[in-house]
């Protein structure tokens, strides 16, 4: 068992235990512990840490929709599409939760998809009608 670390009082205590020895020659090891110790044993790795990759790719999908339609980027159905996205991440997490997650996750980003409004940007041929009406000089109004 590894030493224990010393903690401050009310930090969040759990005894370190080894979930997985995977890699050639059990190279890896993956191992459960407070963050409290993990900082207490590798200093600033948790500063480093940050959002994986389906938590990531969210984030980004949840920011080109908030450009069109905040109050849908911030809604219950896009909070679901975030958890969804950290279940995947999770590393205790079973292959057959995580596919069942990104399921569901498919069909939360679909949703959210169909719901944003879209951005038009505008018909060329009232751009021309515009741009004709300037030229003679009586503005977009003159034209129609």
């Amino acid at each position: 068992m590894p030493p224990r670390s010393r903690r401050s009082a009310g930090a969040e205590s759990s005894t370190p235990r080894v979930v997985s020895v995977f890699g050639p020659f059990g190279s890896q090891v993956l191992v459960q512990m407070s963050a409290a110790e993990a900082e207490e044993l590798f200093p600033g790795c948790l500063a480093v840490a940050g959002p994986t990759d389906a938590s990531e790719a969210v984030g980004r999908d949840l920011e080109k929709i908030a450009k069109a339609d905040p109050a849908l980027a911030d809604s219950g159905l896009a909070a679901t599409a975030k958890v969804l996205a950290r279940e995947l991440d999770h590393p205790f997490n079973s292959a057959t939760s995580k596919s069942m997650c990104a399921k569901a996750l498919a069909d939360a980003l679909g949703q959210l998809r169909d719901l944003t409004p879209v951005q038009v940007e505008g018909d060329k041929l009232d751009a021309l009608t515009d741009s004709r009406a300037e030229r003679l000089g009586g503005g977009a109004a003159a034209a129609n």
